[in-house]
């Protein structure tokens, strides 16, 4: 019965190791994804390249003195 056992537990045990080596996989791959999407804000929420995007893209100026209007709130 004791060898049953040793043979069950190991056969679980075994399991259990499989499980955790597709984990840890899959954790890396999301770091591995996480990282690269830190790399793709950065380099997107740059100054320069938002103002050539708006420059460039959608044809954005900066307004002059005689375009900009005073709003009173009362």
């Amino acid at each position: 019965a004791s060898s049953l056992a040793v043979v069950q537990v190991t056969h679980l045990a075994r399991g259990q190791l499989n499980k955790q080596d597709t984990l840890l996989q899959e954790r890396d791959e999301l770091y591995l994804e996480w990282r690269y999407l830190l790399v793709e804000e950065e380099f997107y929420s740059q100054n320069a390249r938002i103002e050539e995007v708006a420059t460039s893209h959608l044809k954005m100026k900066r307004p002059t003195s005689q375009d900009e209007q005073v709003i009173l709130v009362q």
